[in-house]
């Protein structure tokens, strides 16, 4: 392997926002470099490397998006305070433009957040290669007046969750610093005694495209039947007993400041819920013909939330979405949808994604939890299901 180094600093200007880059490399042709650019209203965050071969490009011209041989070329990692050789690269999508190779990760580069950019090209014969390595970061903006930021809500909302419950959210009132999350979240058992090896630390942490929500997952080895970690630890959560999470006070936003309060969430454990969902037991409110009423549904136990958010639709009898305001309430239980204009006669139809899940990670038509000593009695192959949506009667106008 071939790499090529020296110490320079480098300051691009883009979209009136200055790119930092910490730590960069002295390349055989200075056309051949790395850049992070910055959000415009035609294009989102990215990376570019710039100045490549043509016959490298016209070789990545020809795959799809997502082909793994674009990693192997152009990979991007997020920097934490500790070194991890194993870290995955982050997610996105990959295009040839022109002399760039541009990388769009699926949620946009942070300000202030450090990530490391690894190109890797064939030379002689493909027998070497050249690697350039860069670490880049958007810088912070300036301090304003904004106020400090908070947990607004995490959810599940409910007090009590099954012992296999899977995930929580928590949303925050403005973006929070990305990296080191996990240091700032604690699970503590009854006693107050911090719960090991309770969370699931991935590298690349799940954030929204807004920094403003973070998916923590407890480990599903924890959870599932069989595997090495429950053997070894136990599960994490259990049946009769009570747990907090907590969000640690010194979790800083993007702009370096901490949280204003430290966040618990102090719920209690029933029952393993290792059933599917099962849309048969939904409850269907129709609304009357000619008014904007809510279409509710009503669920025999919690759904996760945010992805009710987002496997839920509305379309007309001509399969146009209908549009409207979606609320979700009852400790996830009750789900609520209000058009923005009053119903029509004709037939309008619930859209549902198969990807829907309880808090427990069981899904339409299959259980989270599957034994594999018996068969499957039902599955969904499905993307999507559809239930037709029966208006109630116009309501007669008053004399």
């Amino acid at each position: 392997m071939i790499t090529l180094s020296a110490n320079r600093r480098l300051n691009v200007l883009a979209a009136g926002l200055l790119i930092i880059i910490a730590q960069t490399t002295c390349f055989a042709d200075d056309a051949l470099r790395i850049n992070l650019t910055t959000k415009t209203a035609q294009q989102p965050a990215a990376f570019e490397a710039v100045g490549l071969p043509a016959t490298e490009l016209n070789r990545l011209k020809s795959l799809e998006s997502t082909d793994p041989v674009f990693t192997k070329t152009f990979a991007v990692y997020v920097v934490g305070n500790t070194p991890d050789p194993v870290a995955p690269p982050v997610g996105g999508s990959y295009r040839v433009d022109g002399s760039r190779l541009v990388f769009t990760p699926r949620y946009p580069p942070l300000p202030g957040l450090k990530y490391r950019a690894v190109l890797r090209l064939p030379t002689g014969n493909n027998k070497t290669e050249t690697k350039i390595e860069q670490e880049l970061a958007l810088a912070k903006a300036p301090e304003g007046e904004a106020k400090v930021a908070r947990v607004e809500q995490i959810y599940p909302s409910g007090d009590l969750l099954p012992e296999n419950h899977l995930r929580f959210y928590i949303h925050f009132s403005q973006p929070i610093e990305r990296g080191n999350a996990y240091e700032h979240l604690q699970l503590l058992d009854a006693a107050g005694k911090p719960v090991e090896s309770a969370f699931l630390e991935l590298g690349e942490e799940l954030w929204d495209p807004s920094g403003r929500r973070f998916t923590l997952l407890l480990d599903p080895g924890r959870i599932k039947q069989g595997l090495k970690p429950r053997e070894e630890l136990g599960p994490i959560l259990h049946s009769g007993k009570k747990y907090t999470l907590v969000v640690k006070s010194g979790w800083p936003d993007i702009k370096g400041r901490p949280l204003a309060l430290e966040f618990r969430k102090k719920f209690s454990v029933g029952q393993v819920i290792d059933e599917p969902i099962d849309t048969k037991r939904w409850k269907f409110n129709a609304p009357h013909t000619g008014t904007a009423e809510p279409l509710i549904i009503r669920f025999p136990r919690p759904l996760d939330h945010a992805l009710l958010e987002r496997t839920f639709s509305v379309v007309d009898g001509l399969g146009q979405r209908v549009p409207g305001r979606v609320s979700i309430a009852d400790a996830e239980r009750r789900w609520e949808f209000t058009p923005d204009s009053p119903w029509t006669s004709g037939v309008p139809q619930l859209v549902i994604d198969t990807v829907l899940e309880d808090t427990a990670g069981n899904s339409i038509g299959r259980a989270f939890e599957v034994d594999e000593q018996h068969p499957i009695t039902k599955s969904v192959t499905a993307e999507t299901m559809k239930f037709p949506i029966t208006l109630a009667p116009e309501i007669p106008a008053a004399r």
